[in-house]
């Protein structure tokens, strides 16, 4: 015979103390975060609020309870969503997460850096931080040759002098 509860942490008939996900709202239920595996193994830990920031992150923590995998902390306090970011370096990731949790990122940065911030952006799909490290690396190559723009992002591939030319026109 199952045993009979008297008491639940929340009105089981009150529906609207029902999340989108399913899951009943309430002060007793664990706290959600989510750990962001960097390419080189760096783990970073966000609220689930700042994760919201990136469309990518909202699109998984929107998907069915059943369809991601969970993992419950040692004390059972928090519960943790692990997304593996395989093509993100820690580097970047420390400043995207910056970004997420406080709004801010140091754009003070080398050519290579902001173009690894410009991608993970889009990658992750956080739309104003595209935007802002996109103004920034505009305003680092204006009135800059290909050769320097190149330099600027370490970009040193070898073109023929037709693309060269074409490139020079161009910008």
């Amino acid at each position: 015979m199952l045993p009979v509860l008297n008491h639940l942490p929340f009105d089981i008939t009150d529906s609207s103390n029902i999340g989108t996900n399913g899951f009943h709202n309430s002060e007793h239920s664990k706290e959600l975060k989510v750990s962001l595996l960097s390419s080189d193994g760096e783990q970073f830990i966000i609220d689930k609020e700042a994760a919201s920031r990136s469309e990518y992150l909202k699109a998984m923590l929107d998907y069915e309870p059943s369809e991601i995998q969970y993992m419950d902390d040692t004390q059972g306090e928090v519960t943790l969503l692990e997304v593996k970011l395989e093509n993100i370096h820690s580097q970047t990731l420390f400043r995207v997460v910056g970004y997420l949790t406080d709004r801010q990122v140091n754009f003070d940065v080398d050519g290579d850096t902001l173009g690894n911030l410009i991608l993970a952006a889009d990658f992750l799909d956080i739309k104003s931080l595209l935007t802002s490290a996109c103004m920034v690396a505009a305003d680092k190559i204006r009135g800059k040759t290909v050769s320097e723009i190149r330099a600027y992002f370490g970009a040193f591939y070898l073109s023929d002098k037709k693309e060269e030319s074409h490139l020079s026109q161009t910008l």
